[in-house]
């Protein structure tokens, strides 16, 4: 069987479970018409296999925010998984949500096609996995939400600036950040700083 596959098999049950007590047979759920932004399902189960015992408690979150049965080849409104993200924060704190952005660092880097040898390289690669995973909703009229972006800044040798903008929760963002730039140098400082007006900023230095 697929690895891709393999959590369905807890988000069917689950989902069998809710509609059971609702009195209604399963459903598949994939985003809403009106969504702005989409994620893609490879993307969310990046994020489901690195969660070890934090794992059902994702899942009954995001069902909880109607994100049913995944397949790797749907896509999903961003906005439920957003939400699911900070329900997480609520109730199990930034700190574990900053190692869950770090375990799905691992996930995307256990099976990226190119390896990352410098932060740098690091941050190319999860970029290009972020906008890969990402897409405006073909069926939305509106003026498009801004998928998110990434801007690197050399400031100096060993030393570089990231800024951020996405409506993910921080802790996450700063999790992911720190697993993929350490996937290529394991000695990288990352600091969190104070954000730039929507931005996230981070303040990475390496070589010390």
């Amino acid at each position: 069987m697929s690895q891709h596959l393999r959590p369905q098999t807890w988000i069917d049950r689950l989902t069998a479970q809710k509609s059971k007590k609702a009195g209604q047979p399963p459903t598949q759920t994939h985003g809403i018409a009106d969504a702005t932004v989409e994620v893609s399902g490879s993307f969310l189960l990046d994020i489901l296999f690195g969660l070890g015992p934090y794992r059902s408690l994702m899942l009954h979150s995001m069902l909880r925010h109607e994100i049913g049965r995944i397949n790797p080849d749907n896509w999903y409104d961003r906005r439920r998984l957003v939400a699911a993200l900070h329900e997480m924060e609520s109730k199990i704190g930034p700190h574990i949500l900053f190692w869950i952005g770090k375990k799905t660092a691992a996930e995307i880097f256990q099976r990226a096609e190119a390896v990352a040898e410098t932060p740098h390289d690091a941050l190319v690669l999860l970029d290009r996995r972020y906008r890969l995973s990402h897409r405006l909703n073909p069926n939305d009229g509106r003026a498009p939400e801004p998928i998110g972006q990434w801007v690197f800044e050399r400031i100096e040798s060993g030393r570089a600036r990231v800024s951020i903008e996405t409506p993910y929760p921080q802790q996450w963002i700063f999790g992911l950040l720190s697993g993929a730039v350490r996937d290529a140098d394991p000695l990288v400082q990352i600091q969190s700083l104070p954000n730039v007006g929507q931005a996230y900023v981070f303040d990475l230095r390496w070589n010390l």
